[in-house]
């Protein structure tokens, strides 16, 4: 399987497809605050909807950011989203993974080289990723 991703910064896209116009359809939404970037969205959407498997927010690329539910396309031209990489399971490891969210997938050790700073206990992979993209934007592990 070949996966395309678009970067913003360096924090790769965990979109299927990338970001793309059209409010997401399908489902339900809910609104969870404002987004300063794509990347903020995303952090807050992980960490505050684990069940949602899209995002929304304007297509200047900050602003009210939505959780989506149950998406499954998209709808008009005032709004951009993201329909989330679905989880899935690998024999490696029990916990759903976000494809090419990690160079080279999650592996064992520590990070070496420059620095590390604890950020907090995190619920699972996903959500550690969520806490470092919101908390340490500068971060590349």
């Amino acid at each position: 399987t070949t996966t395309t991703t678009t970067t913003e910064g360096t924090y790769p896209d965990l979109c299927d497809g990338g970001w793309q116009l059209g409010d997401g359809t399908g489902g339900s939404e809910k609104n969870i605050g404002s987004a300063a970037s794509r990347r903020h969205c995303l952090a807050m959407v992980a960490q505050q909807c684990p069940d949602a498997n899209g995002a929304t927010l304007p297509p200047s690329g900050s602003g009210s950011c939505y959780c989506e539910f149950g998406m499954t396309g998209r709808s008009g031209t005032g709004w951009q989203s993201c329909l989330l990489f679905p989880v899935t399971t690998t024999t490696t490891t029990t916990e759903g993974t976000y494809p090419d969210l990690c160079d080279g997938g999650w592996q064992l050790g520590d990070g070496t080289g420059g620095s590390e700073k604890n950020i907090g206990s995190a619920a699972s992979r996903r959500h550690c990723l969520a806490m470092v993209a919101q908390q340490c934007p500068d971060a590349n592990g």
